[in-house]
């Protein structure tokens, strides 16, 4: 019960000094979860290794095609329809831009005088069943600053349920945002966003 599919992963640091990381959630709990979690990180590794200059969109492309491929899901009696949610976010600090591409999962970014949530495209990777259009994951760029924060998260955090209705409602992307104060290190937002997370999920 301590293992499952929430992973991240960051690539090696080029020599131009960017960086990609991603996070992803596998389909599945417990050690199906986490076995799957192996299988997307050697993939990650692997792609990084033969392409390294890769950006977001791509990577996630190739993730999708090497996952359906390593679960046989391409054959017709594939017995395997899991797959993962993920973002891919590559920072390139020395031209001051960053790129973002998801699938289902999104970024938000913070600076002094910005606060962004980009959203992911609306499919995922692997399954059977390919969701990815002939036009690929949008890819997005924008500007950084030296003070630019991102900030990664699954649904486990937005699909919480809590709050003071007695029905409860999801902790939703909104109430993260507000957890992210200006000039807040990195440290005391992850602090933050715990603390709201748990108190908006109470003792149900």
């Amino acid at each position: 019960d301590r293992i499952g599919g929430d992973i991240w992963w960051m690539s090696p640091i080029q020599d131009d000094g960017s960086y990609t990381v991603v996070l992803a959630d596998c389909t599945g709990h417990g050690v199906p979860g986490a076995m799957l979690s192996v299988t997307v990180v050697n993939l990650l590794d692997q792609i990084a290794r033969e392409y390294p200059q890769v950006g977001p969109s791509d990577l996630l492309e190739a993730l999708d095609e090497r996952l359906r491929r390593a679960l046989n899901q391409q054959a017709e009696r594939g017995d395997s329809d899991d797959g993962c949610d993920a973002a891919a976010v590559r920072v390139a600090p020395r031209i001051g831009r960053f790129f973002f591409a998801g699938a289902k999962l999104s970024l938000l970014y913070r600076d002094a005088h910005t606060m962004e949530r980009i959203a992911g495209d609306s499919l995922s990777l692997g399954y059977r069943t390919r969701e990815i259009p002939a036009t690929g994951i949008t890819k997005y760029e924008r500007n950084m600053t030296d003070d630019a924060m991102f900030i990664l998260y699954s649904d486990g955090i937005t699909d919480q349920i809590g709050g003071p209705s007695e029905r409860g409602i999801s902790f939703g992307h909104r109430r993260i945002a507000e957890a992210v104060r200006p000039e807040a290190s990195a440290g005391a937002v992850v602090d933050a966003i715990r603390r709201d997370f748990l108190n908006w999920q109470g003792i149900r």
